[in-house]
């Protein structure tokens, strides 16, 4: 992958991050957030999907070679960091109970044998289940997540009738909520084909293409800024409820109630990424100026998506100051995160046996 692209698509995962956490502490500031900033949570979500089905395909094709390589560095990535994200959870449950904090009064009741089991190995939304963590409702995509690399390691790794049989087990086992996005993590996939095919005729490139370049990639945030600036993602899934009911549309299919809008969103991420990669040599020199922090950032993002919610809420609780909450959650992030990231070679360790 040229070296452009990939600072590129670290800085989209920081941007799409930073895009969650900002959605979700609106819910514990109060006012100066919510009154300054859209909320741009579940397309940051879209935005991850897209950008695992690029990274994902590139890596399979590069890097990992058989499926057992695949599945150790999948094993070894998501559970580095969801582990330590659920002991978080429960850790800071069981404090503020201890503490009297209000909304941890129901520590107790709380079947966390069940949930955590389930949530251990990903099953929280698999046939229509909306199992939440409690206090960590971004869990919900990481579960998706998993599952879409299941169906792809499937897909990309088995040869014959098998791949084809536990395809679709595995699809009728994961259930059809989860599935109507993975469309978008294919889409990712196909798009690094559609980039890799552009990086080869690269010193073919004219000065037309150039343009296409550069009308594919501004033409793609001009877009969703105007279908944001409209609320066309309200207005769309307002027609889904009406043909498919509230009970299925909306209650059952949960986190997918906004694929109508969620494919569009994903085409726009798909044509920007393309255009960037047709026009990428002209951000060369901001690129490898932003290199060090953008590289120093993104390895952390993982960790700032799975545990950024339970601290907001446990702060939250201890004084509803909105400087008080983001700045103890961005500091204990960051000392957190650059602990789980170290972390990583204990459960390889674990995981992988020569």
């Amino acid at each position: 992958m040229k070296k452009n692209i990939s600072i590129y698509l670290d800085l989209v995962r920081i941007i799409a991050t930073m895009l969650v956490f900002i959605s979700h502490a609106e819910k514990f500031d109060g006012q100066w957030i919510n009154a300054n900033f859209p909320n741009f949570g579940h397309d940051a979500v879209v935005i991850f999907f897209v950008l695992s089905g690029f990274v994902i395909r590139f890596i399979a094709e590069t890097k990992e070679s058989s499926l057992k390589f695949y599945a150790q560095a999948r094993a070894i990535r998501i559970y580095s960091v969801a582990v330590p994200s659920l002991i978080i959870v429960v850790a800071l449950s069981f404090l503020g109970s201890t503490l009297e904090l209000n909304g941890y009064g129901n520590f107790l009741e709380i079947d966390w044998l069940y949930i955590i089991s389930m949530s251990v190995f990903f099953l929280n939304e698999i046939q229509g289940l909306d199992l939440l963590v409690p206090n960590n409702g971004p869990y919900w995509s990481i579960c998706y997540e998993v599952s879409y690399y299941v169906l792809f390691a499937i897909l990309f790794y088995l040869t014959g009738i098998k791949k084809y049989i536990l395809f679709i087990i595995a699809s009728v086992f994961i259930g059809f909520k989860i599935l109507l996005l993975f469309p978008l993590w294919l889409l990712g996939g196909v798009t690094y084909r559609l980039v890799k095919e552009q990086n080869r005729t690269e010193q073919n490139r004219t000065e037309q293409n150039i343009f296409i370049g550069w009308f594919l990639y501004m033409g793609s945030i001009l877009c969703y800024l105007i279908y944001r600036y409209y609320l066309i993602d309200n207005y769309l899934y307002e027609i889904s409820i009406s043909f498919l009911g509230e009970d299925f549309g909306h209650k059952y299919l949960a986190w997918s109630r906004y694929f109508i809008s969620d494919y569009i969103i994903g085409l726009m991420v798909s044509i920007n990424f393309i255009g960037f990669s047709i026009i990428q040599n002209k951000f060369s020199k901001i690129l490898l100026w932003c290199e060090k922090p953008i590289r120093t950032i993104a390895p952390l993002t993982f960790s700032i998506y799975l545990i950024h919610f339970p601290l907001m809420a446990f702060f939250s609780k201890i004084y509803f100051n909105s400087a008080f909450i983001l700045i103890s959650t961005i500091a204990v992030i960051v000392i957190l995160g650059t602990k789980i990231e170290q972390s990583k070679d204990s459960y390889r360790a674990l995981i992988v046996r020569k």
